[in-house]
């Protein structure tokens, strides 16, 4: 459910002046043109709520592929893109980062696909197929790596990070999250089947699964599944080196002290582990196993339909 804005003068600091969900909303609005669709509320809303800079978040919306064809220039944000890009590594016209691909939602991440790996438009049954897959739970990096098997691995267009992906897929393990909101966006199994390929380097044994997985249907916070995993022997060196993750599961662990954790909580946002609090986010974890489920159906129901219509096909022929 997203929030319709007023309209303030436009400016980066009249953006980052409004509170949470309206700057969310006018955010899109601003930056891409169009309203925030509910999927991009909820994944925006857990990134602030998990650390993320509105600056951050801001940034990653305009040099999204869709930011980068809206081409927007709101006074002041210029000079931030132009502090946070690397040196030695100018951001270009038609440049995207990994990290900005992964962050965006189905329908647009495919077509952000197609535009950087492919170089071609996709059909429109093409599109609704591969949104049906991500939302059955096919992982990212799955269909990046048909992308790339396409394109025989050479993007057509410049993507930053493109290397260390391609290393990833050749360890056979995926998927493997781009940073610590791409793993935060798995749910269920498939979170800890992430958390361990990313953080341990290995598929999860059967009882790191079954631990883990219910820890989180009792609604335990995926932090605290990913501050326990980082502190084994196995995963110290690979969790230092995952985006975002040392900082978010430092203000995890601050806001479970006592006292102090009710300031850190409100200032930061992050997860709780009052008993209300899980009892949530276990309804959130069953909802988004039920709508994946849901989703795998509607998948093989279309399979199932389009085998019919060959058969007839060749019938008539």
């Amino acid at each position: 459910m997203s929030i319709t804005p007023s309209e303030p003068s436009r400016s980066l600091a009249a953006l980052l002046a409004l509170d949470d969900a309206v700057f969310l909303s006018t955010a899109y609005l601003w930056i891409l043109g169009r309203p925030i669709d509910p999927a991009g509320f909820r994944d925006y809303e857990l990134r602030l709520r998990t650390g993320t800079s509105r600056l951050q978040i801001v940034a990653d919306l305009r040099t999204s592929p869709e930011g980068l064809a809206a081409a927007v220039d709101l006074p002041g944000l210029a000079e931030h893109l132009a502090a946070l890009r690397p040196s030695g590594q100018p951001q270009g016209p038609g440049t995207a980062s990994i990290q900005a691909i992964f962050r965006l939602h189905e329908g647009p991440f495919v077509e952000a696909l197609a535009q950087h790996v492919l170089g071609l438009p996709l059909s429109e049954i093409e599109r609704e197929r591969l949104v049906t897959r991500l939302q059955a739970g096919t992982p990212r990096m799955v269909l990046l790596a048909e992308f790339m098997a396409r394109r025989k691995q050479v993007p057509v267009r410049p993507i930053d990070g493109w290397d260390a992906v391609k290393a990833t897929l050749q360890t056979g393990l995926c998927p493997v999250a781009v940073d610590v909101d791409d793993l935060l966006s798995f749910h269920d199994q498939d979170f800890v089947d992430c958390a361990y390929k990313t953080l341990v380097g290995r598929r999860p044994d059967p009882s790191g699964m079954a631990h883990y997985t219910t820890l989180l249907r009792a609604g335990h916070s995926k932090l605290s599944v990913l501050a326990r995993l980082s502190r084994s022997p196995e995963a110290r060196g690979r969790a230092q080196s995952l985006p975002g993750l040392r900082s978010a599961i430092t203000r995890y662990l601050l806001g479970r002290v006592p006292a102090l954790g009710l300031l850190t909580r409100a200032l930061w946002g992050t997860d709780g582990e009052s008993v209300t609090e899980r009892r949530l986010r276990a309804l959130d974890n069953q909802l988004a196993r039920l709508l994946q489920a849901a989703a795998r159906e509607r998948l093989s129901a279309e399979t199932a339909s389009e085998a019919v219509d060959r058969l007839l096909a060749g019938d008539s022929a």
